[in-house]
């Protein structure tokens, strides 16, 4: 065997020859020098990638074969499957999903292959990663209702705690339609169909534990959540409720846990 060259200098021929097209001193350097596989370029970048965004998919094949890493991140966190699904090449994200590629990894912005080909458009490539089990979290109402049969089609368990989880938030969402946060502890709850606040509502502070009416600009006395009759409670706990659902974390009015779920 001859003698393996400089790493350095191994990867500027090999991508040199697949720049090129030249596939015979490809497969020479491969050979030659089989440590270089999963050299980067200045980009961070590995032949595994160039000859995916080449299109060369002989080559791109060959690689992996060979055991090029499949998972190494370029400069910007994105391994060849994040490439390959946020630019629609549909062809390599299955090669790479059957030669067992990471489909969960995120690139240093948070997105995973699946949300990079969701956000592109690329339905194919996200129809592959779905069926492969990548990670839903962080999908968007919306891009969970366009790819909601996909789904349901490959992981109907998954779509179906989906479906109940969105149905809770719009009940949750119609119930507390009259409330707003006005800081993490400080709810404001709009009394009858009122264009603005500050002319009808009622203030919950749940930092200094009372609820205080407001007409015009009168506010009334504050009232103490501990000197509440319980049975008058109802208002309070469903302005704590709304907190929990907007993810603050307050004390709860009374003894009891809130049941309330916190979105995603």
């Amino acid at each position: 065997m001859k003698k393996s060259m400089k790493q350095s200098e191994c990867h500027k021929n090999l991508m040199s020859a697949l720049e090129n097209k030249n596939f015979n001193v490809f497969r020479r350097i491969l050979k030659d020098s089989p440590d270089c596989i999963n050299e980067k370029d200045g980009c961070g970048n590995t032949a595994l990638m160039k000859a995916a965004v080449f299109g060369i998919s002989t080559l791109f094949e060959e690689l992996i074969a060979r055991k090029a890493n499949l998972d190494i991140k370029n400069n910007h966190g994105r391994t060849a499957l994040i490439v390959m699904a946020c630019d629609g090449y549909n062809e390599s994200v299955d090669v790479l999903i059957s030669a067992g590629a990471d489909v969960s990894l995120k690139d240093k912005g948070g997105r995973t292959a699946l949300k990079g080909a969701i956000k592109n458009g690329n339905k194919k490539c996200a129809e592959s990663l779905i069926k492969a089990g990548s990670p839903l979290e962080g999908l968007s109402s919306d891009n969970l209702d366009k790819y909601g049969e996909i789904i349901k089609k490959h992981r109907p368990e998954e779509w179906s705690v989906i479906g109940k989880a969105k149905e809770e938030a719009k009940i949750l969402s119609e119930k507390f339609s009259a409330y707003n946060m006005v800081n993490d502890f400080i709810v404001l709850k709009c009394e009858g169909n009122v264009p603005t606040l500050g002319k009808i509502h009622t203030m919950f502070n749940f930092r200094a534990r009372t609820v205080t009416e407001v007409i015009g600009n009168n506010p009334g006395t504050p009232r103490e959540f501990d000197r509440i009759n319980p049975k008058d409670m109802d208002e309070i706990v469903t302005a704590y409720d709304f907190t929990v659902w907007k993810g603050k974390e307050n004390t709860s009015p009374t003894k009891r846990p809130s049941v309330v779920k916190i979105p995603s």
